[in-house]
């Protein structure tokens, strides 16, 4: 349980930190 709990937590980061990267290409393209 606490290892699906790691793994999951890791996935949001990943997902966050994609998402956080095609916004600051978008901003910084304009």
């Amino acid at each position: 349980m606490i290892r699906a709990k790691i793994f999951g937590k890791n996935v949001f980061i990943n997902e966050y930190v994609r998402l956080i990267k095609f916004v600051s290409e978008f901003f910084f393209r304009n």
